[in-house]
């Protein structure tokens, strides 16, 4: 039972760090969303600030779960 216990932990903390990854690329990609050389003027910078917001949103997320995740989770990945 200890073993299945410490089977379970591990896979919970990779499938944490996991989600930490997944925010983090979001976020980026959103970023690079927030340059779409096919519009122009107001168009263009509605993309743009739309995407810098979602940019924004996918790092708030990523933050708080590090904050919550921290104790459990030894690893440079916190870091960020």
């Amino acid at each position: 039972r200890v073993r299945h216990w410490t089977e379970e932990i591990q896979l919970l903390q990779e499938e944490m760090k996991r989600c930490l990854l997944l925010l983090d690329k979001q976020a980026n990609d959103w970023n690079a969303r927030s340059v779409i050389l096919e519009f122009q003027g107001a168009h263009a910078e509605g993309v743009a600030a739309y995407a810098h917001k979602q940019a924004v949103v996918q790092k708030l997320i990523s933050s708080g779960f590090r904050n919550l995740w921290s104790k459990y989770l030894s690893s440079p990945i916190l870091d960020q």
